[in-house]
């Protein structure tokens, strides 16, 4: 599935401290993941904690890759 490039950088840079999941909306289980997390019919990034709770949330990254990079590192540092 082709994504984002940023977020494929980003994913790519992170060194395996977070995991990156791609749904696909045509599946019947992504439409209960949208519903739950109330995600609409476009690109969304969420981003939880290792607990499960969400601490982002863009519907575009409006950032450049070392940029998101920085403030995804600062998320899992913490």
């Amino acid at each position: 599935m082709q994504g984002n490039p940023i977020v494929q950088w980003v994913e790519k840079k992170s060194s395996n401290k977070v995991h990156f999941i791609r749904i696909d909306i045509s599946d019947p289980h992504a439409r209960e993941i949208m519903t739950r997390y109330k995600i609409p019919l476009n690109s969304a990034n969420l981003i939880f904690d290792a607990k499960g709770k969400e601490v982002w949330r863009s519907y575009m990254i409006p950032m450049n890759g070392p940029g998101a990079l920085r403030a995804l590192n600062r998320l899992t540092d913490g």
